[in-house]
């Protein structure tokens, strides 16, 4: 099966689930797992999930030469007729936004960039499994036998966005979107995903394709079930507040290592917006995966709101969304927002 790569274009129930005490299930994860400080281990791609057409914020972009040491005032002034407040909606894609400061983790300090509107596009999600660290968290949901199975981490990281929902939601911080360039030197074409892109380095690292070869979305799916390399943390963050909230980092690190080898797990899981899916991968889905499905600006009438709504006992949402406000990223606690098994 290949992903079905595709062109652009609320309620509240009663549930059944158990009360969950997520203070002591997240204790014994962190104990368990024992990465209160970043590891390099060996995952397994075990999920990849569509997140439908997502609202991406802006691009980042340094300033042009001739533009540095304007201030943000200045910037907005020369730059009035690229503004995309001065455009219709429909013509503010590509079109700079704002001029404003962000971080750049190399000068390691806050520098002025333009921020740019990107067009709404397909994305996906990847959840990592690591086989050689084993949780089994049935007694926290209520399950009388074992059922152990390795940690599973989601790429992309996830923030608490107040503004969606009567309480706010968790969503995943970074999606993947999936946009295609050419990586041919012109005038010749060649449509790839960017080579910089978590999928290409990824297909590189497992030896799906060689260096400077295009990786494109419908493809993604031969990434499932390649072991490769990543950096993990779980452990617990002081916030602002003082309290300690439950933390996890993953990141892709490289492929196999000379003398490593290949691990399995049990199942590996294709979850597409528009085709039938198999009903144990949406049970495993976690909550902020879910809740960013439902932004997406396909979600309604969509095949896996259908699906949701039967597998998860129309848990999912069906009101009209606005576009996410992005806040700073926090860590909130793990809560019980919608998931029927934790992973």
């Amino acid at each position: 099966m290949s992903f079905d790569a595709y062109a652009q274009t609320t309620a509240t129930t009663q549930s059944n689930k158990p009360t969950v005490n997520f203070d002591e299930l997240n204790k014994y994860v962190v104990e368990t797992c024992q990465l209160q400080q970043p590891e390099t281990l060996l995952g397994v791609v075990s999920v990849i999930a569509d997140l439908g057409t997502q609202k991406l914020p802006d691009a980042e972009y340094d300033l042009d030469k001739e533009d540095e040491g304007l201030t943000i005032e200045e910037l907005t002034s020369k730059h009035s007729a690229l503004l995309a407040e001065n455009h219709p909606a429909d013509k503010q894609v590509g079109k700079i936004t704002k001029f404003g400061k962000s971080y750049d983790g190399l000068k390691k300090e806050w520098v002025i960039r333009k921020f740019v509107k990107q067009a709404d596009r397909q994305a996906v999600a990847m959840a990592i499994d690591f086989p050689d660290i084993v949780l089994d968290k049935g007694k926290f949901f209520g399950e009388t036998e074992s059922n152990p199975k390795p940690l599973r981490l989601w790429l992309g990281g996830q923030y608490w966005n107040k503004f969606i929902g009567e309480r706010g939601k968790m969503l995943i911080q970074n999606v993947i979107p999936l946009k295609v360039t050419n990586i041919a030197q012109p005038p010749a074409k060649v449509w790839s995903m960017n080579p910089k892109s978590i999928p290409h380095k990824m297909a590189v690292a497992s030896k799906i394709i060689e260096t400077g070869e295009a990786f494109l979305p419908q493809d993604i799916d031969k990434l499932l079930g390649k072991t490769l390399q990543f950096k993990a943390q779980v452990f617990f963050n002081k916030g602002t507040d003082g309290k300690q909230y439950y933390t996890e980092k993953v990141s892709f690190a490289a492929g196999l290592a000379r003398g490593q080898t290949e691990r399995s797990v049990e199942n590996t899981y294709l979850v597409q917006f528009n085709k039938e899916n198999n009903s144990q991968a949406l049970k495993e889905l976690r909550a902020h995966v879910i809740n960013t499905i439902e932004q997406a600006t396909n979600f309604e009438g969509s095949v896996i709101q259908k699906q949701l709504a039967e597998v998860r006992g129309s848990n999912t949402s069906t009101e009209v969304k606005e576009t996410p406000k992005q806040p700073k990223p926090t860590t909130v606690p793990e809560e019980d927002d919608g998931s029927i098994i934790p992973f």
